[in-house]
Parts: structure tokens; sequence; C-alpha cells
């Protein structure tokens, strides 16, 4: 065990992990999930909250920017990532949150109690003594209402991509050196590609599989196929460990992925009769349905099962903040009007209520607002409908059992357009001033930062105004930082730079509030 600890912590130094946001963990949507199956979660504003295997604190830095009355702790075996961490906090000013270099398998109670623990990308990866001590403190540190997440790969999709594993390594086992591991595995795999029967399913396999793998970026590939360890196992396998450490199954963190409609009716038929409705032969009946590879779990200490409360309702997203990102379309009956998501799902209404508050929704986006807020809403733009909440709150159900709308207990407020002397989140600006080229925003998204928005970010805090901000980028040209190009030219005359400056930093303007990054 100390030897593979070591080997994993060395593995992390050598080539660090990206660490990000991951929107699916955050404690508000966990917390929004726990109401929906009729749980009573901590208050997420005020909670302790704690991270196994937080990297650099990618996840968890910006929940606690987002959250300054909460409490945040994440552990990471890496030295060098939890360093980059700290210097990233100390930056921020933060004095809510903690990061320490320790094994998750010295973690006792003395460590706290938590009402929301994250685990992501981490349970696979690691010894099975490991594997156990996530379960462990998933129920010794977890507070009675508590939520813990955890993610891990799956069976039978993983049976796929372990052949690329084991070739990626067998091919790459005469370096030590990560870079030239990865790089001695991905040249493999397309000299594998290439020269296998395209016609078979194997050779069809190996092509889809390696890429996707192509747009993958190293560190992700290293540590997903390169690791000392990666131990995906069948779901069902997965909930008789959870029972041994006294846990239940909540649901996953993408909740439209255990619904069995969701697949079709006469499929969800299909997988009622053969799991006999039970939940966890269910859940293993659509794994082997969806060939899934990945799980983000939510579970719940034992005393808790038995208020969760399967059977769901409209009345379930009662006073949840929803989002939505979707389209109006026309049906062939006039009378009725399909919504349809960025991946192609929809959702069809004949209600003229359900239909504006849907409207509403999707263009308040990337913000949210509750089923009764859009129902009062629309109730006094149409003059009143007796049944139109009704309908509202039906039909906002049904997209979130479909997936089509994200669920939350916190609001996430519109910054509203970009005023005389703009402001953006905090974090975004420290991050800009840093130099990285992304950044987080309120819905906890990671969002990519051009070159004129790293510019112009450190100078929203309310105090410049346009003309100051543009002062800033002709500053910048001046300097040969920023270069404008017209037709494939260099611009040079004045007042076409300065026309340039003021449309590119009208339009970052308008992205950063589209992106949420505004307050």
């Amino acid at each position: 065990m100390d030897t593979q600890t070591h080997e994993i912590a060395r593995a992390y130094d050598q080539v660090p992990y990206t660490s990000r946001p991951f929107p699916q963990s955050q404690p508000r949507h966990l917390a929004a999930l726990g109401q929906l199956f009729g749980l009573a979660p901590p208050d997420v504003s005020t909670a302790h909250v704690l991270e196994l295997g937080c990297a650099s604190g990618g996840n968890l830095i910006p929940l606690a920017v987002s959250n300054p009355h909460a409490q945040f702790i994440g552990i990471d075996l890496s030295p060098l990532q939890i360093a980059q961490g700290q210097k990233r906090i100390e930056r921020l000013g933060l004095k809510n949150i903690r990061l320490i270099t320790m094994s998750i398998s010295d973690v006792t109670r003395g460590l706290g109690t938590f009402d929301y623990i994250i685990c992501h990308g981490v349970y696979s990866w690691v010894p099975a003594a490991v594997r156990d001590a996530i379960l462990r403190v998933s129920h010794d540190n977890l507070s009675d209402h508590g939520i813990a997440y955890i993610s891990y790969n799956v069976f039978p999709g993983w049976r796929l991509r372990g052949v690329l594993r084991d070739a990626m390594l067998f091919h790459g086992e005469t370096s030590d050196r990560p870079a030239e591991r990865l790089s001695l595995g991905r040249d493999f795999l397309t000299q594998l590609g290439s020269i296998t029967n395209s016609e078979s399913a194997y050779g069809q396999m190996l092509r889809h599989e390696a890429q996707a793998m192509s747009a993958h970026s190293d560190d992700y590939v290293t540590h997903e196929y390169l690791e000392l360890n990666n131990e995906p196992c069948y779901v069902n396998n997965f909930f008789n460990r959870l029972a041994i450490f006294g846990l239940s199954y909540l649901t996953e963190a993408e909740v439209h992925q255990t619904i069995a409609e969701n697949f079709g009716a006469q499929t969800g038929a299909l997988l009622r009769s053969l799991s006999g409705n039970r939940l966890d032969r269910m859940e293993q009946y659509i794994d082997f349905l969806t060939g899934r590879t990945f799980r983000q779990t939510l579970v719940v200490r034992e005393d808790q099962a038995s208020r969760i409360q399967r059977t769901l309702n409209s009345s379930s997203i009662r006073g949840l903040y929803i989002s939505t990102r979707v389209s109006p379309g026309q049906d062939d009956s006039e009378d009725r009007c399909v919504f349809t998501d960025p991946v192609g799902r929809t959702l069809t209404t004949s209600s003229p209520a359900a239909r504006k508050a849907i409207e509403q929704l999707a263009g308040l986006y990337p913000f949210t607002a509750t089923a009764g807020e859009l129902a009062a809403a629309t109730a006094f733009e149409r003059g009143g409908d007796p049944d139109g909440p009704a309908e509202i709150e039906s039909a906002l159900f049904s997209m979130v059992l479909a997936g089509m709308a994200s669920i939350s207990t916190i609001p996430i407020v519109p910054g509203g357009e970009p005023g005389s002397c703009p402001q953006a989140a905090s974090i975004a600006r420290s991050d800009a001033r840093d130099g990285m080229t992304w950044t987080t925003n309120a819905r906890h998204e990671t969002v990519p930062l051009n070159l004129v928005q790293r510019a112009i970010l450190p100078l929203l805090d309310g105090a410049n105004d346009r003309g100051a901000i543009e002062e800033n980028i002709s500053h910048l040209v001046a300097g040969g930082q920023i270069s404008f190009e017209q037709d494939g030219s260099v611009l040079t005359d004045p007042d076409q730079i300065r026309a340039a400056i003021s449309i590119q930093v009208g339009d970052a303007l308008a992205s950063l509030q589209r992106a949420a990054l505004l307050t």
C-alpha cells in the first residue's frame, strides 16, 4: 500500500492533472437531487464540504468563492498540486478553505463531519484498500442528512476501453517516462486502427475509441488510461460495497439516466419487467443497455434510505431553481409547441402557459427561476389562467426527468447588462490576472478565455468605465501584446485600431455576460 500510494503521488507530481470544476458535483445540485427525492439536505450556503482527491482545487476553490459562509476542505496525495491550489487560494484571499496533503486512507473522524463529500475521478484509480477508505469516509465523516458524490468507471462500457489501456501499457512498458509512454501509446493505437480490419467489430471499435481519445488532453489520457490502477466495476457490485459500509444509493448526478422510460416507452416497460422493478437490478440493466462507461453516484447513510421517496411527481420540483437551454419550434398542429435542447431531446406542449414559461426560462439562461416564479410572471402577462401553474410545473418536471433542465437549491442570479462600470466575478478577475486561459462561472462551469477577455477582466472591478477599459487595450496594442487583423493583415491605422478595440471590448463584455461571469 505504501509503495502504491507513493507511486500514485509521484505520477500526479510528474504529470499534474488539469484541475477544473465538475458541475455535477456542486453541492447545490446534490442538495436539489436530495430534495427531489424527498430528503432534507443541509443548507448549502453554510455547509461543510470535503473533497477527496481535490488535485489543485479546481473544483473546490470556486465553490469556496461562491459560498463564503460555507467551509471547505480538500485532500490530495500530490504535494505539488496542493501547493498550486494554495497559491490560488492566497491570490483570492479565501479564508473558508483548506487544502491538505494527505492520503484518503489516513482520514479519520477527527477531520470533522461534512454535509457534502465529493470524490470525483478517484475511486477506480486507486488500490482496493483506498476504495474501501473512500466508502468508509463517506459514511463516518458524513453528517446525518448529508450526501456524498462518488464517480467511477463501470462495465460493460469499460470492457472496450480496457483493450485500449492494455494495448497502450503493453507497448509503452519499455519507458518509465510518462510523456514517452503516452506518445508511444497514442502512436500504437493509431497504427492499430490503420491495420485492423475496418469491417470487423473489433476494428471499428478500435477506430472509434482511438478517435475519441485523440480529442482528450495528454494529462487526461495519462491518468485515465495509463495509471497504475484502473479498476472499473459493475454497478450492482458497487451497490454491494455500499451496503457493507452502511451506505445507500440515492440516484445519479444526471438523474435522467436512471429513468427507464427515457429510453422509450417499450424499452422502459421491458427494463421494468426484466428488473422486477428492483432499483439495483434496474440500474444494472440500464448499464447493459447503454454500454455505460462512467457513473456519478450520489449516496447517503443507510438510515436515510427509508426517507427516500422513489415515486416522483411534479410537486417534487417545487421551490427548486431551474435552468434550461431549449429552442421552440412549431408542431404539425398549430396549437402545440416542440422545445428541443442542444442534444436533440424534445418536449411537446399544448399549454399556452407552459409554452410562455419555458420560453421565458430559456431566455434567462444561464440563469434560473422556480416554477412558481415563472407561473406568477406568466399569469401577470396573460391575465391569469387557473390551470397555468399546474401545467407549468408539470412541463418543467418532465424536462428535469428528461435531462432537458438542471436544478439547484440556490438561484443563479443574472448579472444584468454591462453597465457604465462593469464588474466581473472576483475569481474570473484573479484567474485572468494570473494568466489562466480559463475560469469558472456562476454555474460552476469551465469558461475558456480569449486574449481580449483576459486583458479586460482584471479591469472589471466596478471602478473602470468603458473608456478606461478601451484605453488599457490600446496600451497593450501599442506594446505589441495584442494586435487586430482585417482581411488577413494587421491593422496599423490608429482610427481603424480604435474602432476594432471598441468592437472587441463590446463583444468581450457581451460574451462574459452570457457566460455568467459578470456580477
